[in-house]
């Protein structure tokens, strides 16, 4: 395996512990269409949708029923006080 930030093929990959990404790594997108959209366009369309409750348990020990709250805390930290 290669070194940190280096690109090996036998790194491992982890799933994204994130809302409406299931365990096999497909990604619910709701009633959204992907028709007529390229891979940019569909990544955009992904981070800027809400996280549903689909596929948000079971990704994080410290809130194992719910991963966003685990993610609304991370922001709430990561964000100055206006």
């Amino acid at each position: 395996m290669g070194d940190q930030g280096e690109f090996s093929p036998d790194a491992p990959l982890y799933n994204a512990p994130l809302p409406n990404v299931g365990s096999e790594g497909g990604i619910c997108f709701g009633s959204n269409s992907l028709e007529d959209k390229n891979i940019g366009q569909t990544w955009q369309l992904f981070l800027d949708s809400p996280f549903t409750s689909h596929h948000s348990n079971g990704k994080s020990k410290s809130q194992p029923d719910d991963v966003r709250r685990l993610l609304v805390s991370l922001r709430e930290k990561a964000l100055p006080a206006i």
